[in-house]
């Protein structure tokens, strides 16, 4: 079915964008219930996998939660023993997270399981119908005009 964007109506925007957002929302909760991680712990540590490491107010911006949230969330997962925190060499004042190895090894776990489920469902449709859902979430942030902060 081709769509048009003179054809889209905001009731069709709106059916389109729920489910989506029900996709994502079930998919990333069966990851809840696999990893026994909370959406914003899993969000947290491939965060920290790509970044290296953050200060807890930066993880704060990045989560868009409050400050103490944020120290909640790092505690937990220093609790877990999936992050570790120090103090900025660079600023007494801040104190850094990053990932332990077992940190390390369940993001890689995360992935590796989205990995498996996407490659997998996608290996069923056609190259054009690929390509469109690899474009489509490269631009999504651009889409939904989602700014990177």
């Amino acid at each position: 079915m081709l769509i048009t964007m003179d054809k889209l109506t905001r009731k069709d925007i709106d059916r389109i964008l729920y489910s989506a957002l029900r996709a994502v929302y079930r998919f990333e909760r069966e990851k809840v219930d696999c990893f026994g991680l909370t959406y914003q712990e899993i969000y947290l540590l491939q965060y920290l996998i790509i970044t290296g490491q953050a200060s807890i107010s930066s993880l704060s911006n990045e989560l868009k939660v409050p400050l103490f949230s944020a120290s909640r969330i790092v505690a937990r997962l220093e609790d877990m023993r999936l992050v570790h925190k120090e103090k900025d060499p660079a600023d007494r004042r801040s104190t850094l997270v990053s990932l332990t190895d077992e940190g390390i090894k369940t993001v890689s776990e995360v992935e590796e399981h989205t990995f498996r489920i996407v490659t997998g469902n996608l290996s069923s449709y056609d190259y054009d119908t690929v390509r469109t859902f690899i474009n489509t979430a490269l631009h999504l942030k651009d889409i939904l005009n989602v700014e990177d902060r």
